[in-house]
């Protein structure tokens, strides 16, 4: 689905916190054109440079 951005000021704030509440991010290395799972089964924390929040756990592809 597509937004206008009038569509996108427009929204409340709990609107944009229902909406991050459904947003699901990829974690597995992007290797080759696919995502495919890490052999190592190693991962790392993303933070948020902001303030520090921890994001999400990300799988580490090591060579």
């Amino acid at each position: 689905m597509t937004y206008t951005i009038d569509e996108l000021l427009m929204r409340s704030h709990g609107e944009w916190l229902a909406a991050e509440s459904k947003l699901t991010f990829e974690t597995r290395p992007f290797i080759d054109g696919t995502f495919t799972d890490a052999t190592s089964g190693d991962s790392f924390t993303s933070v948020s440079p902001r303030d520090g929040a921890v994001l999400t756990e990300v799988q580490a592809a090591w060579q």
